[in-house]
């Protein structure tokens, strides 16, 4: 592979960028400070256009819009909902990449749907289905794992 193009994994996808300034923080959040002072408007669109214009990072964060807009919507953490809650999964914390890694590795990415099927106490693992599989996410995980419930629930204290 060309050492010019940038990878997203190490399956080699193409990264997506919205433009430098804002997203190549994908790679390294430090990398995007020193490019936005060396690339052009220009060049930035180039590459927003030639990657289709992502609107949302490998974690599952939004990216901002050429206007500097972000849009979130409400998100609650995997591990606050309760047995026979749905939703889709929508980012998780990009703070520990390993967890989006191992995430990847059980084949759960951002925009998958899953139901909480079980749940144990103090902090132990949420059982989620996720396309047909059943898998227990730590409690560390289960809370850096952002999602959008059909319906917010709120667990009993």
């Amino acid at each position: 592979m060309p050492s010019n193009v940038l990878v997203l994994n190490q399956n080699y996808e193409p990264l997506n960028v919205c433009n430098a300034t804002r997203a190549f923080n994908l790679i390294d959040r430090g990398k995007a400070e020193i490019l936005e002072h060396v690339l052009s408007e220009e060049l930035e669109e180039l590459i927003a256009a030639k990657l289709g214009h992502p609107t949302h990072d490998p974690h599952g964060d939004p990216i901002p819009s050429a206007d500097l807009e972000i849009e979130e919507r409400p998100t609650q953490a995997l591990s606050s909902l309760t047995p026979g809650s749905s939703g889709v999964f929508v980012r998780v914390s990009d703070s520990d990449p390993g967890m989006l890694r191992y995430l990847a590795e059980l084949g759960i990415t951002p925009g998958d749907r899953f139901e909480i099927t079980d749940r144990q106490p103090f902090g132990g693992p949420v059982f989620a289905r996720f396309t047909g599989r059943v898998h227990p996410l730590g409690g560390e995980l289960a809370a850096a794992m952002r999602v959008e419930p059909d319906r917010p629930v709120t667990r009993p204290v």
